[in-house]
């Protein structure tokens, strides 16, 4: 996604330059929360992803892995020992999930296209689920195979759903709203294990119990993808650091999206997000700054859920550590969570109050 926006960038500026876009996966680039959102409708198909990005100039390589950047000679090697010479270059690689529990061909860590393919062709012959991980993608899948029809047995070691980023109270009460609507609910569920067996996995859990399901799905997290970065010598911590234009410690490289920890001019501090507008705006300036401008990226990202009929969007610093004041305009139903440092806001979100994110970014750095 970002790919496709640095595109859109670039264009802006310079309708004429030649473009290669590199990337590891046999899809041409796609909307990405459709994974674990829209994609679970039924009126919804794999082809109503894709984006629209432009192919005059522009040549796409997939299935096709950089694995080291040259930047004396300016140039991209890439796995099948092909040699790209660039101009100006952007580093979007996103993440790769965390990884930390047995592999087998049913134990699935969700990220991209290919794994949503590949766990609904498992809906087809598979019952019972169990999801290790209660944040974003967890909630997230546990929701859409819910819905699904299938019988869904949720772990993770937060008190409560979405325990990283919610209030503990509101963590709480997702609990018992999966619960209502069938999901099998473990939190403070420390999985040791997961033991592959003819009929499916049995889940080894810290304080004795075990389960058995027919497949996994973990959503543990995920790592930015900076090791061609770091073995070119950029500068990295916690992805690669950019300046507020996108640009790194190398002028002639650009880096964008989830794998950016960009300055953000406004905020006045190093973030790195890892979502969907987050790559778009990134992806955007980048491209347009590596055309010739040198625009600086304001733009607070944002990010939202859907969690069977719940909604939230959310903005800037969401740590449920940080002092929050709540106002209900429904208790638990609809209301805006505010998170403060010294008196001023860090974050905002807006439970199921979609149309105020405008209103939520102007909040943030200002006293409440």
């Amino acid at each position: 996604m970002a790919a496709d926006a640095a595109v859109m960038g670039i264009r802006a500026i310079d309708p004429d330059s030649e473009i290669a876009i590199l990337t590891e996966e046999r899809f041409p680039p796609y909307r990405r929360p459709a994974l674990s959102k829209s994609l679970w409708l039924p009126e919804i198909s794999v082809e109503s992803i894709w984006l629209e990005t432009p192919t005059e100039g522009v040549t796409l390589l997939t299935s096709e892995r950089a694995v080291a950047l040259h930047i004396g000679s300016k140039s991209v090697r890439t796995r099948s020992q092909k040699e790209i010479g660039y101009d100006k270059l952007l580093i979007a690689t996103g993440c790769s999930p965390a990884k930390e529990l047995a592999w087998d061909e049913r134990t699935l860590y969700y990220r991209g296209l290919d794994d949503y393919l590949r766990l609904r062709d498992w809906t087809e012959y598979r019952r019972r689920f169990a999801v290790i991980g209660g944040g974003y993608v967890g909630s997230e899948i546990a929701a859409a195979l819910t819905m699904h029809g299938k019988e869904v047995v949720m772990f993770f070691p937060e008190a409560g759903i979405c325990g990283r980023i919610l209030p503990e109270d509101l963590s709480l009460h997702l609990n018992d709203y999966y619960r209502a609507r069938g999901v099998q609910v473990f939190p403070s569920g420390f999985v040791e294990n997961v033991l592959p067996s003819e009929e499916g996995f049995t889940i080894v859990c810290a304080d004795g119990p075990v389960w058995g399901v027919d497949a996994v799905v973990a959503g543990l997290g995920a790592r930015p993808n900076d090791r061609l970065a770091v073995d070119a010598g950029l500068q990295v911590g916690n992805g690669i650091w950019a300046d507020e234009c996108l640009q790194t410690s190398s002028e002639d490289i650009y880096a964008a999206g989830d794998v950016a920890a960009w300055f953000h001019p406004i905020l006045q501090q190093r973030i790195r997000v890892e979502h969907e507008d987050n790559a778009i705006a990134t992806g955007y300036y980048a491209g347009m700054n590596m055309a010739g401008e040198r625009t600086e990226c304001e733009h607070i990202p944002a990010f939202y859920s859907h969690l069977f009929d719940l909604r939230y969007d959310a903005v800037g610093e969401l740590d449920p550590a940080l002092p929050t004041r709540i106002d209900w305009e429904e208790p638990l139903v609809r209301g805006t969570i505010y998170y403060l440092r010294d008196e001023h806001v860090q974050g905002v979100l807006l439970w199921n109050l979609p149309d105020r994110l405008d209103e939520a970014r102007e909040q943030l750095m200002r006293p409440l």
